[in-house]
């Protein structure tokens, strides 16, 4: 189901905390610590994308997704973007958000690296 709704998706960065003030129910599994949040943001092996539905909130809009994610580094890999944590607000499952034309390459495995096949399939199963 595609949806109609205006909505902007950031990666927030060093002193974006506040945008993590609208915040939709269930979106995160507890309220939003500022502190936690400004640490997280300030890290910059942390990322943090978020989608916000500008048509609920007269102040910006309210967030109704996120993903977090980990610049991960092992001793015997390369680099890699680990996707830890994805929330949806109830009031907008089930709806189709399009992000990957606004998220950096490196939050795109399938733009880095050849497709699996295990990958292919999934894509397939989502109409991609």
């Amino acid at each position: 189901m595609m949806s109609n709704v205006p909505y902007e998706i950031r990666i927030l960065g060093p002193g974006d905390a506040g945008v993590l003030a609208n915040v939709a129910a269930e979106v995160f599994d507890r309220g939003v610590d500022m502190a936690r949040t400004a640490e997280f943001l300030a890290d910059p092996r942390h990322h943090l994308a978020v989608a916000i539905d500008v048509a609920i909130h007269a102040s910006g809009g309210m967030v109704v997704g996120f993903a977090s994610a980990v610049h991960y580094v092992h001793p015997d890999k390369p680099a890699e973007m680990w996707i830890n944590e994805v929330g949806v607000a109830a009031s907008h499952r089930q709806q189709v958000v399009l992000i990957g034309r606004d998220l950096p390459r490196s939050w795109i495995p399938a733009a880095n690296a050849p497709p699996s096949p295990r990958g292919l399939a999934g894509r397939r199963r989502a109409g991609l």
